[in-house]
């Protein structure tokens, strides 16, 4: 994890609470960059399930249970690739490395160790069978350590890889099944008995001078400083203060979550479950707090590299967690009573549900209108039962236009709306409908076993005018000219010419990979929503000879589609909403997105659609959800000119500009890498003209910076310029100084760290945004040196300070120097 996250997490919350909000919001004029937040970004197909993962460098290893040793190039977190394979006798269950060697806790088969000197051809040299079933293994320079289940801790001499010799054993109580090594103590998850501390100074002889039951399962240890991290079955998170090996205490837990492993990295963990991954900052380990979760499917093992997590389960999947934070959901309106497919429409301040009782013995289905006139905040007009399984909504003026495939009798029907708390029927036509698209005076329907048009110039007396076989059933449609495209099971995407309706006829036809759920229709292409393909895209430039130009593999099962603009909205059941950029509709890039856990808790993103700045998602349950549309793309503003340079404990950027168009204004990013992480340092649009300057009073000393500029025009569109690097000096050397306080926002305690020049008389306080003393922290003479002292949220008569803005002072004879905090107050 990047440490510029702390500082931006910092900065974001600032900006908010001084009334100038840079996350998501309600507000409708505020997009958000789904680049910014936690996100997926890649899956690997593993042959089976992968159960455990170490990262090295830019190539992860991967335990994949069936298929053996897997290895990934992971360069390129949104492509990783696999490089090279070996299989093992039995299950790969666990893996570490040692120099040019993979250890595999291969189950039955004990220990395998392969020579990966070449990633692309690894290779088995030795192995050494063990009591128990190996499945989890850690390791040193010379020796392997593995938890053998029922067996205990193994200790294996690895000095000669071709011959690996177990040379020690300590049977722990209960089952181990994962294992760390930290120093001369090994730290064993041992399932039903927690934590077991093993000292294994001496390899030959290793015992357990420390243990601790947390309750539940332990299923995986990890180490930081002088904490223990425990994944728990059934009792979540918990944090072991290890500093006493022989006396571990508990310190910190979060029980809200069912964990099978972990990983820690710079003050933040990641738990994997059944719902994914799970981050948490763990910077104050007494106080874990949940800062994001991104349901990936059911995992088992994680790896951190940098700002990316690599999480292990069914697959492998990459997540950017450069800001380890969702996507604010604008809100959620449940449906109660629902359970199937959505299909959702919006018109005016009014959007649409219609759902597909998918029960066991369910042929109903359900209508919603929603008022959307406020659309952070919808709210039911009515949620009214249907005695035919709705699959498809079209809005147009007064009428709402619906069908089921399932019924021929009155399958397409027209509803009016013109009273929204009443809907009533008032027309309909016998034809089976799963999806449709209005334009004119026709609906053009995808059907049971072909299309149809259906004129609607009278909707109280629709009726179908024409039809033509398509082969198998058809499942979306998409009107845009005088070409209508069909999305047929099996048979890819089908283009009919519509410029008489009357005789309508299939003009050409591309196979897909899978099933088309939806198709959507922009320029010169058409975008498929693809099922387990994701998206496709398909150049209709020529409607005869339609051309698969690009196909990109998403989470979840791609079954909506929306777009606008440059961008694309896709919905992706349990894997949420899917945000692209198809400015280049051949090489579609995956910006982020957003997988809500409480949506996915209660179904699955089904459909999507945009109106306005918002788009509105339709879930499997039925219910409505509102999230924010991504940022509108770029317009250029020539650069020509841009410098850094610390002045004293500041960076000042100097910048000119040779050309503007239609300009609004700056916006300048800082990160800690140059690739990525950049996060807005200001919040309102710095203005003026040549030349510009901003200082920038957060930095660190001795430290790395990138920055690079965000140009705006009017409509608030934006041109990100190339960065430049600039290194602080430590300017602690001979100064009297407060560091930026840590963690920075708290809720139980941060640490202020000071240096003093000389030794003398200092005070340190805190005070509230008003200028009142709230806390007296350091009164009294002080050597020169490094100092820090903890402020616990309390004011001087013990009484817990309310959430807020606080400022730290430092007085030290002519010195005085001030910090921001933020204090999100205690739950």
């Amino acid at each position: 994890m990047p440490a510029s996250f702390k500082t931006s997490l910092v900065t974001l919350i600032i900006t908010a609470l001084a009334g100038q909000s840079v996350l998501p919001s309600a507000t409708l004029s505020q997009c958000v960059d789904y680049g910014d937040y936690l996100h997926w970004t890649a899956t690997v197909d593993t042959p089976w399930r992968c159960r455990d993962i170490s990262i090295v460098g830019d190539l992860a290893y991967v335990a994949n249970e069936h298929s053996g040793l897997l290895i990934l190039g992971v360069s390129d977190p949104r492509h990783p690739l696999i490089l090279g394979s070996v299989a093992t006798p039995d299950d790969a269950a666990g893996v570490a490395l040692s120099g040019t060697h993979a250890l595999v806790a291969d189950e039955a088969s004990g220990l395998q160790v392969v020579d990966v000197s070449d990633p692309s051809a690894p290779v088995i040299v030795g192995s050494v069978d063990t009591p128990g079933t190996a499945l989890g293994v850690a390791a040193s320079a010379t020796h392997a350590y593995v938890a053998d289940e029922a067996t205990g801790l193994l200790v294996v001499d690895i000095t000669d890889p071709s011959s690996p010799t177990v040379v020690g054993s300590a049977d722990t109580p209960g089952a181990a099944l994962s294992v760390v090594i930290a120093g001369s103590l090994a730290y064993v998850a041992d399932d039903l008995a927690g934590l077991q501390i093993v000292d294994i100074s001496e390899p030959t002889a290793p015992s357990i001078i420390g243990a601790i039951d947390m309750l539940g399962r332990a299923s995986d240890v990890e180490i930081s400083g002088n904490f223990a991290y425990l994944a728990n079955y059934s009792a979540g998170l918990g944090i072991v203060d290890v500093s006493l090996p022989g006396e571990p205490m508990l310190v910190g837990t979060d029980l809200s979550l069912r964990a099978n492993g972990g990983a820690v990295s710079g003050g933040f963990t990641y738990l994997v479950g059944s719902n994914g991954l799970h981050v948490h900052d763990t910077s104050d380990p007494s106080q874990p707090l949940l800062l994001g979760s991104l349901d990936v499917g059911s995992a088992v093992a994680v790896g951190v590299s940098g700002e990316h997590a690599f999480v292990a389960g069914g697959d492998v999947h990459a997540v950017d967690i450069t800001m380890p934070v969702p996507v604010d959901v604008l809100d959620t309106l449940y449906n109660q009573g629902t359970n199937g497919r959505s299909d959702i429409a919006v018109s005016g301040n009014l959007a649409f549900l219609v759902s597909v009782d998918e029960t066991m013995y369910g042929s109903s289905g359900s209508l919603s209108v929603v008022d959307v006139s406020d659309p952070p905040h919808p709210e039911h007009v009515i949620h009214q039962t249907h005695p035919n399984r709705l699959e498809c909504v079209a809005a147009r003026g007064d009428y709402i236009y619906t069908g089921s495939k399932g019924v021929l009798t009155n399958g397409f029907q027209v509803i009016d709306v013109s009273t929204p708390s009443s809907p009533t029927v008032a027309g309909t036509a016998d034809v089976r409908t799963y999806d449709l698209a209005l334009d004119g005076e026709y609906a053009y329907v995808a059907g049971y076993s072909g299309m149809h048009v259906v004129d609607i110039a009278d909707p109280t007396a629709p009726a179908a005018i024409r039809f033509v076989d398509t082969i198998g059933e058809v499942r979306a449609v998409a009107v845009s000219g005088s070409f209508a495209y069909f999305g047929a099971d099996w048979h890819g995407l089908v283009v009919v010419d519509i410029s008489s309706p009357e005789s309508a006829s299939i003009v050409g036809q591309v196979e897909l990979p899978r099933s088309p759920r939806d198709v959507a229709v922009s320029g010169h292409h058409v975008y498929v929503a693809d099922d387990l393909a994701g998206l496709q895209v398909v150049d209709v430039s020529d409607p005869t000879q339609p051309v698969v130009v690009a196909g990109v593999n998403t989470l979840g099962r791609a079954s909506g589609i929306a777009v606008s603009g440059r961008y694309l909205y896709l919905a992706c059941g349990a894997g949420g909403v899917q945000v692209f950029d198809v400015s280049n509709p051949k090489m579609p890039r995956l910006i982020g997105g957003i997988v809500d856990p409480l949506m996915a808790g209660f179904g699955a993103a089904e459909d999507v659609a945009i109106f306005g700045e918002v788009v509105y998602v339709a879930a499997w349950f039925g219910g409505l959800q509102v999230i924010p549309a991504q940022c509108d793309g770029p317009l250029p503003v020539i650069l020509s000119g841009l410098a850094a340079e610390p002045v004293g404990s500041s960076v000042r950027l100097s910048w000119f500009t040779s050309q503007e168009s239609r300009h609004d204004g700056f916006a300048v990013y800082r990160s800690r890498s140059v690739s990525s992480g950049y996060r807005r340092l200001n919040a309102d649009l710095l203005r003026g003209r040549n030349p510009y300057s901003y200082e920038d009073a957060t930095v660190r000393p001795a430290s790395t910076y990138y920055y690079r500029l965000g140009a705006f025009d009017f409509h608030g569109a934006e041109t990100l310029h190339p960065t430049i690097s600039v290194t602080t000096p430590d300017w602690r050397i001979g100064r009297t100084v407060l560091d930026p306080v840590s963690p920075n926002p708290f809720r139980r305690e941060t640490s202020l760290s000071f240096t003093l020049s000389a030794a003398g008389p200092a005070t340190i306080a805190v005070y509230d945004i008003a200028g009142r003393r709230v806390r007296e922290l350091v009164n009294g003479d002080l050597p020169a040196g490094d100092h820090s002292v903890l402020w616990d949220g309390r004011d001087d008569l013990g009484r817990q300070a309310a959430g807020g803005t606080y400022f730290a002072k430092l007085t030290a004879g002519t010195v005085i120097d001030t910090q921001k905090i933020i204090h999100m107050g205690v739950r």
